[in-house]
């Protein structure tokens, strides 16, 4: 098995730091008197709230994490101060050392005005628990004292105990070297199939039925002859055969099977593979001082993969069948790519900034992934020449995944894909002169979060906590705020997300009403009958229903006395309004809520009408066909709301696309139909915002 063992405990910082064999060094500027402010991208003082690392979802490269330093007033300048921390897995940027006992860096300050930055990361491992560490600050002081000061690291472990949704078979029956005779390189080869297939989603491909695949075996020799094999069962998946080589060359493969077939899902094509096979030179790595074969995550650190140490299994097995799985030229679109000279793909690039450049060896030479400052595939070797992250195991990047996104597979909704942003929970409801917490949410990112007002004001008293989003305080009135929050995570290049949020305070009393519906998010059609749904409690008889598109400073009536029942069926206004909230208040006194963050109202989106059509047989001297004529009028109310039109063709329960045309479209030809077949169409009106109306339809026999 996979040994997976870790170090939870916290352990001394400067023992770490001698076994990793560093000397002492120095400090940053403007600091504390005597001792350095530590500070994130958001110029935040993290010395008592500590640092956040997150171990992202699967094992995959994790984002580096960029901090800053400055000195203590009373330090003696020019001074060097020696970083180390207590964990095996944690690495620092270069130029630093990394070992068993954890990494250590040096950084010199030149004055106390200096502020200097580093990265620190976290090698990933494959459970679902948090860890802690200690991050070491040593320098000398006045007197050549030695000091030391220390800052808790804290881990987010994302990881999951999730079924794989896509399989990797491994197939060692045509390894003849005996190399795969070691049960622990297989389980090596094993894990690392593993951890690609994590990120793969559910294709819902067919099943390859046995002999129907075929794939290209290489003799020991090496890569000068080989021999066809196929599939001795059934499979649904990929098919790797994975066995040892040697020659002269001394180095390893993998490829996908040229000669094999394609993926498929319900019958129809997919651009992909479906066997290949990864070989393997049984006396190392460009060279012939064998293999390092990993017993945990917590030895990522020992081999380089350089040419004068033995090379990490698990790091050329994972890069082989990387190409096995996705870059190699036998994929039609990663052959597109590659005659393009870069992975021309809009989510890559909204990710990475650029397109990653291929080169002749199928690799993304010199592409570093941009949240964790690792090489990508075939990029694995960045850091050796002491600038970037350290050198170590090579894992998976996200920017790796992007590209294997854009090659034609579907990626699982992993963490790492997840956009930061706000959660639709409820603030509780203060009482005046009464303490007050309550908590803004957030999922997604890069942790730890930067919590801001961006407009608006909180209720007099309270107060926001930019690294909890907690709000709290006691406050001093009542009423309802109406305020915009934005959401920051760690990632410079990410301008955050913001909410509209609201916060009511009401009077010390028994009652009170609370808003369920609209709570915000909700997208209601404008003259739409839409039911406002509320609670209570007490003895609050009537109440009285508005709402407000500009954060409260006017309200507009939607029912000035109603009944308290918890439900208001209200036909909403026909205009559009981004940014609304509805407000119920006792009818006879001051207990009120309001929705607790923005919904909106849009002009309804209408289907065309007047959709008719007829089928003609259109001949001429070289052709001779059958055509379908569509034709329809745009819906009635305000022009502009819709931005096109969509028609489908509609065989049983399915809708399969057949043409999408511009608002002033008012028919279409259908093209080469089937003199006696019945065609059934659907037509859909299409908004800015890409949302469809409800469907016309029209049979044609």
């Amino acid at each position: 098995m996979f040994l997976q063992q870790r170090r939870r405990s916290l352990k001394n910082a400067g023992a770490a730091f001698a076994l990793c064999g560093l000397l002492w060094l120095c400090r940053p500027a403007f600091g504390q008197t005597d001792s350095f402010v530590i500070e994130d991208i958001f110029g935040r003082t993290l010395n008592s709230r500590g640092i956040v690392l997150v171990d992202w979802e699967g094992h995959l490269a994790n984002p580096a994490i960029q901090l800053f330093l400055r000195p203590p007033f009373d330090a003696v300048f020019p001074l060097q101060i020696a970083l180390s921390a207590n964990g095996a897995r944690l690495y620092f940027d270069l130029p630093s050392t990394w070992c068993a006992a954890g990494p250590a860096k040096s950084i010199a300050f030149e004055s106390v005005s200096s502020k200097k930055s580093f990265l620190i990361s976290i090698f990933p491992d494959r459970d679902t628990l948090p860890e802690d560490y200690i991050l070491t600050i040593a320098w000398s002081g006045g007197g050549g004292t030695q000091r030391t000061q220390n800052v808790d690291i804290h881990v987010i472990d994302q990881d999951k105990d999730q079924a794989l949704l896509f399989d990797i078979l491994i197939d060692f029956s045509q390894d003849k070297t005996g190399f795969f005779g070691d049960p622990a390189k297989r389980d090596i080869v094993t894990q690392a199939a593993k951890d690609w297939a994590y990120f793969i989603g559910d294709m819902s491909l067919d099943t390859v039925e046995q002999a129907a695949e075929t794939t290209w075996i290489w003799n020991q020799d090496g890569f000068k002859s080989g021999y066809y094999v196929t599939n001795n069962s059934s499979y649904n998946g990929f098919l790797l055969f994975v066995y040892g080589i040697h020659h002269d060359q001394l180095r390893s493969g993998g490829e996908p099977s040229a000669g094999g077939g394609f993926q498929t899902s319900a019958g129809r094509e997919l651009p992909l593979k479906r066997s290949g096979g990864v070989e393997v030179e049984i006396q190392g790595n460009y060279n012939a001082l064998g293999w390092f074969l990993t017993s945990g995550d917590d030895d990522w650190w020992f081999s380089r993969n350089l040419s004068g140490e033995p090379n990490d299994l698990y790091s050329i097995v994972r890069h082989e069948m990387g190409h096995a799985l996705f870059f190699e030229t036998h994929y039609p679109k990663f052959a597109s790519f590659k005659a393009d000279g870069a992975v021309r793909d809009e989510a890559v690039y909204a990710y990475q900034g650029s397109f990653p450049k291929i080169d002749s060896h199928d690799h993304f030479s010199g592409e570093v992934d941009r949240a964790s400052g690792k090489g990508m595939f075939g990029n694995e070797y960045h850091g050796t020449y002491g600038v970037g992250m350290p050198l170590g195991r090579w894992i998976i990047t996200k920017l790796d995944l992007l590209c294997a996104q854009a090659i034609g597979y579907r990626l699982r909704a992993t963490t790492a894909f997840v956009s930061a942003f706000i959660k639709d929970e409820k603030l509780p409801q203060g009482r005046i002169g009464e303490p007050f917490s309550g908590w803004l949410q957030a999922e997604g990112g890069i942790p730890s979060y930067f919590w801001s007002l961006e407009s608006g004001d909180l209720p007099d008293g309270l107060n926001l906590d930019s690294f909890t989003g907690e709000i709290s305080g006691t406050p001093a009135r009542g009423g309802i705020s109406y305020f915009n929050v934005r959401l920051r995570d760690n990632d410079e290049s990410n301008p955050g997300v913001s909410r509209a949020k609201s916060l009511t305070v009401n009077p010390r009393t028994d009652e009170m009403l609370l808003v369920l519906s609209p709570n915000g998010g909700e997208v209601w059609d404008g003259g739409s009958r839409q039911t406002i749904l509320w609670e209570s409690q007490g003895s609050i008889a009537a109440v009285r229903i508005d709402y407000t598109t500009d954060a409260g400073k006017t309200y507009k009536s939607i029912a000035p006395s109603a009944p308290n029942t918890g439900s208001f069926v209200w036909v909403t206004p026909i205009e559009s309004m981004k940014t609304c909230f509805v407000r119920i208040a006792d009818a006879g006194g001051d207990v009120m809520d309001a929705s607790d963050s923005a919904f909106g109202i849009s002009e309804r989106l209408l289907p065309p009408i007047h959709f008719q059509g007829e089928r003609h047989e259109n001949r001429s001297l070289l052709q001779r066909e059958f055509v379908n004529f569509l034709r329809w009028e745009p819906p009635p109310g305000p022009r502009g709301i819709v931005f096109k039109y969509r028609i489908y063709i509609v065989e049983g329960s399915t809708r399969n696309l057949l043409a999408e045309l511009g608002a002033n479209s008012g028919e279409y030809l259908h093209r080469k139909v089937e003199k006696d077949k019945t065609y059934t169409y659907a037509l859909v009106s299409v908004d800015s915002e890409n949302r469809e109306s409800q469907a016309v339809t029209l049979t044609i026999r």
